[in-house]
């Protein structure tokens, strides 16, 4: 697990790993995006949060624009979505991702990298 992940990030990246190696697909070279995932769902969660206590909208009567969280919030969902894809973890794409079997790079959570 990389240095410098939040509690967040570190629960993301494990439960990652955990869907990559039940389906058979988890290898040492995917870290860096096994990396992205967790920090952008640790960010994601983070805006989500803070969103919820702000409004939609800001601004006065007549001014209202949509605040900024709520399109980072659409950004980070749509990036969580084209990662999962790209890791097989959507239910089209785990149809065409290859099943590498038993898992050579289960260290890949144990901290060895």
């Amino acid at each position: 697990m990389p240095s410098g992940l939040s509690a967040a990030a570190k629960r993301a990246w494990v439960s990652i790993c955990d869907d990559l190696e039940a389906q058979g697909t988890l290898v040492k070279t995917d870290r860096k995006i096994v990396e992205l995932y967790a920090r952008t769902y640790a960010l994601f969660l983070r805006t989500e949060d803070q969103l919820a206590e702000e409004a939609l909208s800001l601004g006065s009567e007549g001014r209202k624009f949509v605040n900024p969280l709520a399109n980072l919030y659409t950004t980070l969902e749509g990036r969580l979505h084209r990662i999962l894809l790209d890791c097989g973890l959507s239910p089209t794409t785990r149809k065409t991702a290859p099943n590498l079997g038993k898992n050579p790079y289960k260290d890949i959570t144990d901290g060895e990298l």
